[in-house]
């Protein structure tokens, strides 16, 4: 059996437009445009909103200088910010990271050589290694970053060889030898 929507297509053709209709008839017509005059006379009068003066935008963003520094298999990027001189390594105060007082000094000792302690502020994350190569890494981080900040100081920091990488890492284990340059023992028999 057939549909009578099937059997009669001139009645299906004119459904179509009735349903157009529908949908036109529920659009809102537009209103016409008033003079910019005209609108400005019709809203109500609000009091113009005093000006504030941003503190962000009359604040110059802080200089940063950036560095990278790298000692046996670790790797330190370092930022240096003016500041009062704080010094925060992977998220935490240096003597909280490294606790040995030798590993502060050494960290400190570029600082100190140029006089900037508590003239910047130092942010380091390092990884890889133990706390001697991130420590050395870090060093030669911040004494790029100085060399960065004041090209003058170059000579001294240069005179305590904290701009030299270290180049020196663990030697590879060869085949044959226990260790790397370690022998098996001799046996005479």
């Amino acid at each position: 059996m057939l549909d009578e929507s099937a059997a009669n297509p001139e009645q299906n053709a004119g459904e179509k437009p009735a349903e157009d209709e529908e949908k036109q008839e529920s659009i809102p017509e537009a209103q016409p445009e008033t003079p910019p005059a005209e609108e400005e006379a019709t809203a109500s009068p609000t009091p113009a909103p005093a000006a504030v003066p941003a503190k962000d935008a009359a604040k110059p963003r802080p200089v940063v200088y950036y560095a990278t520094g790298r000692r046996k298999s670790s790797i330190a990027r370092v930022r240096m910010m003016e500041g009062p001189g704080k010094i925060t390594v992977n998220g935490k105060l240096m003597h909280q990271y490294l606790p040995l007082a030798r590993y502060q000094r050494d960290i400190l000792a570029p600082l100190r050589a140029t006089k900037c302690m508590g003239r910047y502020d130092v942010v380091a994350n390092t990884y890889g290694g133990g706390m001697t190569g991130q420590t050395g890494a870090i060093v030669l981080g911040i004494a790029r970053a100085i060399l960065i900040a004041e090209p003058k100081q170059k000579e001294t920091l240069q005179g305590g060889g904290w701009l030299t990488r270290d180049a020196r890492k663990v030697e590879r284990k060869k085949y044959g030898f226990r260790k790397a340059r370690r022998s098996t023992q001799y046996s005479k028999r």
